[in-house]
């Protein structure tokens, strides 16, 4: 029995360390947030086939000691329905950080234009702003879309600006995003920014510097625009544009 519980106990005991490991090497997770979900579901895949291969391996040393009736191993503090209860826990937070990182990626491809893409719609609207006021008249409006190849039938264009003279830089630029968005849903984007507020109907101040701190043009847009934290009024307006 003794020799039963010592086999167990060092294995039960590499198992506990191994998920540990696992779950720190999430904070060793570097680049870019694609680069990020990349690496976060290659390791939680390569996890979930090694980890329940020694898993198995692990049931089948504790099958042997509940065959010769061993309850307490003093050699260890762990037992099989701790381990499988850890190792549980070790994947759902790879499949939690994975779907935060997704939230991420789908909110900032949602409001992010390159550099590029800035200048030349600022350069556009100068353009097209005859007498320099910083702002375009619906005609003007019209004329700017059409020079960075936006073509909208004109029933279309009279629905959506019919309450409407006149247009800002901002009115510019949000047009371009909604026409140009990833091809996620007015849902996904509700969805994404839920998961990243926690749930909750708001998305707090603090959570928005913790997950578009690498992304600073994101990060000060939306703290300029989401006003009391409501994302859904904030993408209804996105989408409204």
């Amino acid at each position: 029995k003794d020799e039963l519980k010592q086999k167990f106990a060092m294995e039960a005991n590499k198992f506990h360390s191994y998920c540990n490991a696992k779950q720190q090497s999430l904070s060793d997770i570097s680049g870019d947030l694609e680069q990020q979900l990349e690496q976060i579901n290659a390791t939680r895949d390569n996890v979930f086939s090694e980890g329940s291969d020694k898993l198995e391996q692990l049931k089948s040393s504790a099958e042997e000691c509940d065959k010769a009736n061993i309850v307490v191993n003093s050699y260890t503090p762990h037992t099989i329905n701790s381990l499988t209860a850890q190792f549980d826990q070790v994947l759902k937070s790879f499949k939690l950080t994975s779907n935060s990182v997704e939230a991420q990626i789908v909110a900032k491809k949602s409001l992010e234009l390159s550099s590029e893409q800035l200048h030349e719609l600022k350069e556009v609207f100068s353009v097209f702003d005859n007498d320099h006021d910083g702002t375009l008249n619906i005609q003007e409006f019209r004329e700017a879309i059409l020079g960075i190849g936006i073509d909208i039938e004109d029933v279309d264009f009279e629905k959506r600006f019919s309450t409407k003279i006149e247009f800002s830089m901002d009115d510019f630029i949000q047009f371009f995003i909604e026409v140009n968005k990833s091809g996620d849903s007015k849902e996904d984007i509700l969805n994404a920014f839920r998961n990243l507020g926690g749930g909750g109907e708001t998305m707090s101040s603090e959570a928005v510097d913790k997950y578009f701190a690498q992304v600073q043009d994101v990060q000060q847009y939306l703290h300029s625009n989401l006003l009391d934290g409501n994302y859904a009024d904030f993408v209804e307006k996105l989408y409204l544009r």
